[in-house]
């Protein structure tokens, strides 16, 4: 029955391309793939962890991140499923399907981010929140769309990564020193500019 409905969903996608929508996906994947795209992603992150409350949390993120990724990396080869080919797929991404990595990768990300403990308000966790979830639906649509992943890819993926990053950062928080210490700790304010 899966099987239907991610051949139904493909089919369509296939059946409702735009070239400038192709154009775009294809981009994406390729911008993924690069590590210079991660580096500048570091340095942004670097940034922001110092400016929302410094080192600790940003070391339990990429901590948690790294943990999601080797105990992910082994899934792809031992469920080995195939991707969409011929007129589904707009180009050709090699390897297994399932997980799709873009996803599980993504959804992990905005769960470790919203989850740290920088932020200096509900109302900037809950935008990040929102700007995360957007960003993940368009990935995920996106690796549909062009036929680099079936929709039970994409979910499975999102799933993996939420289901994965959440517990994860809840045991590094619970051995943060302040944890153990029994304090709540809270990102110190920057003074109002004057």
């Amino acid at each position: 029955m899966l099987a239907a409905i991610d051949e139904t969903i493909a089919r369509w996608f296939a059946d409702h391309r735009v070239g400038v929508l192709d154009d775009i996906t294809i981009w994406l994947a390729e911008v993924s793939e690069l590590l210079g795209v991660l580096a500048a992603v570091g340095v942004i992150w670097v940034c922001v962890a110092v400016w929302f409350g410094g080192w600790r949390p940003m070391l339990q993120v990429v901590i948690v991140l790294a943990a999601v990724s080797l105990l992910t990396g082994w899934m792809k080869p031992v469920i080995d499923r195939p991707r969409p080919s011929g007129d589904l797929a707009l180009t050709f991404v090699g390897g297994p399907a399932m997980p799709s990595s873009h996803a599980l990768i993504t959804s992990s990300i905005v769960v470790a981010v919203v989850m740290a403990d920088w932020w200096s308000s509900a109302r900037l966790r809950g935008a990040a929140l929102v700007v995360g979830v957007v960003g993940c639906l368009f990935v995920g649509v996106a690796m549909v769309y062009m036929g680099a992943h079936w929709l039970t890819d994409v979910l499975a993926g999102w799933a993996l990564g939420v289901g994965l990053t959440w517990p994860l950062m809840r045991v590094a928080q619970a051995m943060s020193p302040a944890a153990r210490s029994g304090r709540t700790s809270a990102p110190p304010r920057r003074p109002p500019p004057e």
